[in-house]
């Protein structure tokens, strides 16, 4: 471990008073959410010239939420714990805009497989 930060809740950084009390450091005063601080500290310690290979992130230990931010995922090399219910695509999956049978054409991308849920995907995989 390179580095902590102190997570407070909305519900402190919403009230000044508490805020106070508390002594939070005048630049840790916003709220950022858990991924967010994650994603600081992480930037952090790259300018600073540490190397690594990868991240390795627990759903427990980080606090349930880290797997399933979208923006925290997928930065590689980043492991990332995930629910066993996450639904979860093949690394090969393409985004493409349906072709729609009649009617007006999609606006929206879509995958071109479903998703499955973690844990039947990764039931198969050699580890």
């Amino acid at each position: 471990m390179v580095g902590l930060r102190l997570f407070l809740p909305e519900s402190w950084t919403s009230d000044p008073a508490r805020k106070r009390r508390a002594k939070a450091p005048g630049d840790r005063q916003s709220f950022r959410t858990k991924p967010e601080i994650a994603i600081e500290e992480i930037d952090r310690i790259r300018k600073a010239g540490v190397r690594f290979a990868c991240v390795l992130a627990s759903y427990e230990s980080l606090g349930a939420g880290h797997g399933l931010s979208a923006p925290f995922r997928p930065r590689p090399p980043w492991a990332v714990g995930i629910p066993r219910h996450q639904e979860v695509y093949a690394a090969d999956v393409a985004v493409i805009f349906p072709v729609a049978g009649h009617g007006r054409p999609s606006k929206r991308a879509a995958p071109d497989t479903s998703s499955v849920a973690a844990e039947t995907f990764l039931a198969d995989q050699r580890w």
